[in-house]
């Protein structure tokens, strides 16, 4: 061997385990790690910052793992409060799958007969899967765009109409919008990804609820109104009648994903939250396998009632006395 000739050390593979909803170190070794935990995850990595944390010049409680948007994979780094977006390199298009919206970084909803697209961020997913104490600053360097493409369904090749959706404009109002003249039935969407989850509701018709139009309040209530809920209320003597609205796709606004006995439950009150009347509840799994529900209850249903209930999500609209 000549002395111009150099010996390439092999990098040291490292397997880190971490808690999944949070994203926290909870074990590092050179030696292959496993878990059965659902709540914890195992990558890989060849990062440095891991040689640093076994000698302890780094604490563990100063890293995280984040997505890495370019190789699609988990990785260590420092707790940062700066959202670096970068797109990936990758020329082929993610299409966008129609799911809930319980773990997304960036939320599609498509409302069919209003033609409308609404595009939000979950900011605190974003920072648990990039590794953020908080997002005080936004570094777009490579002015990476979210770009959505919508195409003939299932065909990424025939483009019907391109968004352009600036991350910094999104961070900073939450929610935008835009107009879809198309079809909704015929049409596929797909994007160049900048985060790690995406997912995407399809509605029949837009319904306002406490969550879409970002308030934030403990307990919501009904609106006597004829108008779109998600459930439709009546009563009749000392029968209260619920028209559900909701079906199986729709079932994680229930939380029906966390909990298979999950319980809707309300207070009635006569006209206003201070002239309490009585309460009942009513299976989640009820609401979504049955159109109409009729519960009987032990209290005389006032003549204006207001139902209070806990779900941000839903609107509930009382639709008046079915006597009448």
């Amino acid at each position: 061997m000549t002395n111009t000739e150099s010996i390439t050390i092999p990098k040291t593979p490292w397997w880190i385990k971490y808690q999944t909803d949070t994203g926290k170190v909870i074990g590092l070794s050179s030696n292959e790690l496993k878990s059965t935990n659902k709540k914890h995850g195992v990558t890989t990595t060849y990062n440095e910052l891991c040689r640093k944390l076994i000698r302890g010049t780094v604490p563990f409680k100063a890293c995280s793992v984040v997505w890495d948007v370019e190789s699609e994979a988990w990785d260590i780094d420092l707790k940062q409060d700066v959202l670096s977006i970068n797109q990936s390199n990758t020329n082929f298009l993610y299409q966008i799958q129609e799911k809930a919206a319980t773990k997304s970084d960036v939320l599609i909803r498509v409302y069919k007969k209003e033609h409308i697209v609404k595009v939000s961020v979950n900011i605190e997913n974003i920072k648990k899967s990039m590794n953020l104490t908080a997002i005080n600053d936004i570094a777009n360097k490579e002015n990476a765009l979210l770009n959505l493409y919508f195409t003939k369904k299932n065909d990424p090749d025939y483009l019907i109409q391109s968004v352009e959706v600036d991350p910094l404009l999104l961070f900073k109002r939450k929610t935008v919008q835009f107009k879809l003249p198309t079809d909704w039935d015929d049409v596929s969407l797909f994007t160049r990804p900048i985060f790690k989850n995406y997912s995407l509701e399809i509605f029949e018709r837009y319904i306002p609820t406490r969550s879409i139009e970002n308030k934030s309040t403990l307990l919501q209530h009904s609106v006597t109104s004829d108008k779109d809920a998600h459930l439709l209320i009546t009563a009749a003597n000392n029968t209260i009648h619920i028209h559900s609205n909701l079906d199986a796709k729709q079932s994680y606004l229930l939380d029906t994903h966390k909990f298979t006995d999950s319980m809707l439950q309300f207070l009635v009150c006569d006209e206003s939250i201070d002239n309490f009347v009585g309460a009942f509840e009513v299976p989640a799994k009820h609401i979504i396998n049955e159109d109409d529900i009729s519960i009987d209850v032990d209290f005389d249903i006032p003549l204006k009632p207001l139902f209070i209930f806990k779900n941000k999500h839903i609107a509930v609209n009382f639709t008046g006395d079915s006597n009448d």
